[in-house]
């Protein structure tokens, strides 16, 4: 339609558009100031939730105090961690807070529009995007004066805690000083009645023990005067073992960087031992007992259903959960004593590991890692789907750092050590140079119980190539220990040099090479390229934005940016690297699998990017990514619902 009627209607789509703005903006500020106003209810409400928390898992008996004060810490820690993430949303539309934004005109409350061309989808996108920030700036603002308010009432129940405290000190110095002087008078007392009846020597006995009672007295209020002390430095002390735990970590940075896994001896003969490279992750004692447990019921279960079925089958006896301060980018190791599987005759092991040969189990260890936990798993093993040939090697003693050592058979670098359980006679005196067994994580367990078992399963979805048995000389009084690694990525050799991504260089289309992303510019052949490249994997409105992008750059309707360029760039070489593994054009990768993972990060290390979604994506593809991953989650809570 042409004409003043086309004119007429795209000025009232921009005027709907411009009303919508008003009013998401309009009840955005309504609801800010309704919560400002009731900021106090709305936090008393939330403490009140966390308190039931923290109640719930501290210690019978504990100070109601102390539960306050942890309610108001974890109160605080999570909105200072929603408060950066609003920050994050709300920054995406302009680059900085939308709320500080020069305004062109005042009923726009700071959101411009930029041409008429684009029509009302346009405009209705912009306002759409713009919602989303200005939104999360304003609850961004709340969480801030919220922040305060918590950090308010922290103070002042810091310094009740401390008013306690003092109050209860000086309680106890004046409880002792009336005792002492109580117990004074009354010795004068007797000693007075008793100096006529008394001989000096009497006398003098009873002065002696008047001393000593006073010496006692004069000590508890010493020691009264101490507790208080010891209270009111709290804080410092706090403190202090906030700066050692800093060290230790600084300590454990060069064990993990020659990848070397410290294991206590005397506990892994005990049950199950979880190590990381400079460290270990103990399950507590309760979970480790069942641990154990399942993981005899386990090797029962597999050994018993092999029998029956003569099929493969996998039970699962132990699951990391990841926790927020570790990951699945780390490996794992599992270290078990061999006697669980197989008697074993150390004496043949011996001469066995001596020249490093293999050993034929009935049951072996594995693992399968998921995006949000790794199970570790029993199979039988018949050789073939799943192997039964397990490598021995001969642990051998560090006389510097008095540990036994024993490294991978598999070529990883990867060192074990083992502190001995026999320490003999001519054992070095020296202390190692760095501390073994570094405990990593010091929050709630990150290991869990768990019975399950499996019969004819998947089993290219399991890791079981990466076990060994280390045998120990008789004077270290450790048995053969049979260890099995976790596998991120399967086949996983090398830490990228600049993506930090583990991958498998020699499965990943060729060399790296060095190349440069920042000369690209954007052919019709390139951007055909990159659509048949991400055509194989799962629909993504993060690709399909920078697919639109690319091919406004290529009519000439955008400018192009490093963004854009990156990630052209490393599309077309990925497809390049996936074409070099003999993959057809149509083959369509699981997420997550060996051969996405190794062309992926061959290719970032290619280009010399870091593993960082902002360096491919721009941030209207990552909101859209953000919306389709809510988009499907909420879906996954209907059907499982159902």
């Amino acid at each position: 339609m042409s004409g003043p009627d086309h004119s007429d209607r795209a000025y009232d789509a921009v005027d709907y558009a411009l009303d919508w703005l008003d009013e998401s903006n309009t009840a955005t500020e309504e609801l800010f100031n309704e919560n400002i106003r009731n900021i106090t209810h709305i936090t008393n409400t939330e403490l009140a939730k966390t308190r039931a928390a923290v109640a719930a898992v501290v210690p019978s008996g504990t100070d109601a105090l102390e539960i306050e004060l942890r309610t108001l810490k974890l109160q605080l820690f999570k909105a200072r961690t929603d408060h950066k993430e609003h920050i994050a949303i709300a920054n995406l539309y302009y680059g900085h807070d939308p709320l500080t934004h020069k305004v062109q005109d005042a009923r726009y409350k700071g959101f411009e529009l930029t041409g008429r061309r684009g029509g009302q989808r346009a405009y209705y996108n912009a306002i759409a995007k713009w919602n989303v920030s200005y939104a999360a700036a304003y609850e961004a603002k709340f969480l801030a004066e919220q922040i305060k308010l918590l950090d308010a009432r922290l103070t002042t129940h810091n310094k009740a805690i401390a008013q306690a405290n003092a109050k209860a000190a000086a309680e106890a110095r004046a409880k002792a000083q009336a005792e002492a002087k109580r117990a004074a008078q009354e010795q004068a007392r007797k000693a007075a009645e008793a100096e006529a009846k008394r001989t000096a020597e009497e006398q003098a006995r009873i002065a002696r023990i008047a001393a000593t009672v006073a010496a006692k007295q004069a000590h508890d209020a010493a020691m009264a005067l101490w507790e208080a002390e010891r209270w009111a430095d709290a804080d410092e002390l706090e403190a202090e073992e906030a700066r050692r735990q800093a060290e230790v970590q600084k300590a454990r940075q060069p064990a993990r960087a020659t990848r070397t896994f410290p294991v206590s001896s005397s506990a892994v003969v005990a049950g199950p031992v979880f190590t990381i490279a400079g460290g270990s992750l103990a399950p507590n004692p309760v979970t480790a007992s069942g641990i154990t447990a399942a993981l005899r019921v386990a090797v029962s279960a597999i050994i018993e259903t092999v029998a029956a079925t003569a099929l493969p089958a996998v039970a699962g006896f132990a699951a990391l959960v990841y926790p927020s301060e570790l990951g699945n980018g780390e490996r794992y190791a599992l270290s078990v004593p061999l006697s669980e599987f197989v008697p074993a005759n150390t004496d043949d092991l011996l001469a066995v590991a001596i020249s490093k040969g293999k050993i034929n189990l009935p049951v072996v260890l594995g693992s399968m890692t998921t995006d949000d936990e790794m199970a570790f798993v029993v199979a039988g093993a018949d050789g073939t789907s799943v192997p039964s040939s397990v490598p021995i090697r001969l642990a051998t003693l560090d006389p510097h750092s008095n540990v036994y050592k024993s490294s991978s058979p598999d070529g990883s670098s990867i060192w074990m050590t083992w502190t001995p359980i026999i320490k003999g006679t001519d054992a070095s005196t020296t202390l190692p140079s760095s501390v073994p067994n570094i405990l990593l994580y010091e929050g709630g367990s990150p290991w869990a119980t768990t019975r399950w078992v499996e019969k004819d399963p998947e089993l290219e979805d399991y890791d079981f190539g990466s076990g060994f048995v280390t045998v120990f000389p008789v004077e270290s009084g450790i048995p053969p220990i049979y260890t099995v690694f976790n596998s991120p990525y399967e086949g996983a050799t090398t830490k990228g040099e600049h993506s930090g991504r583990d991958f498998n260089p020699e499965q990943a289309g060729g060399p790296i090479l060095g190349l440069d992303w920042s000369t690209a510019t954007v052919t019709q052949e390139g951007l055909d390229a990159v659509k048949l490249h991400t055509g194989r994997l799962n629909q993504s409105d993060a690709n399909d934005v920078m697919i639109e992008r690319l091919e406004k750059i290529l009519s000439g309707n955008l400018d192009i940016t490093n963004t854009d360029r990156r990630y052209y760039t490393h599309e077309i070489r990925e497809l390049e690297r996936f074409r070099a593994l003999g993959l057809a054009d149509d083959f369509s990768p699981e997420p997550g699998s060996p051969y996405w993972n190794n062309a992926h990060t061959a290719t970032l290390e290619d280009y010399k990017l870091q593993d960082r979604e902002l360096l491919l994506y721009t941030p209207d593809a990552l909101i859209k990514s953000v919306l389709q991953d809510e988009r499907d989650y909420q879906k996954f809570l209907k059907e499982i619902s159902q």
